[in-house]
């Protein structure tokens, strides 16, 4: 596994990572990446995809109001 995290675009405002990304390798070879932030879009809400050479998935969680 490997990460790394930065300060891509609140640094004028905060002194700490906004964003996050990492590369995970199962034991059986598969590759997963994981990223998370407070740089995204607004409103675009929690994202999961899952998906292999064939097929995905998403689901998209956005609060209402």
């Amino acid at each position: 596994m490997t990460g790394h995290c930065a300060t891509l675009v609140h640094g004028a405002v905060s002194n700490v990572e906004d964003t996050a990304g990492a590369l995970i390798e199962f034991a059986s070879g598969a590759i997963a990446t994981v990223q998370a932030g407070t740089t995204f879009r607004p409103g675009l809400g929690v994202q999961v995809w899952v998906g292999d050479a064939r097929t995905r998935a998403t689901v998209t969680l956005r609060r209402s109001g």
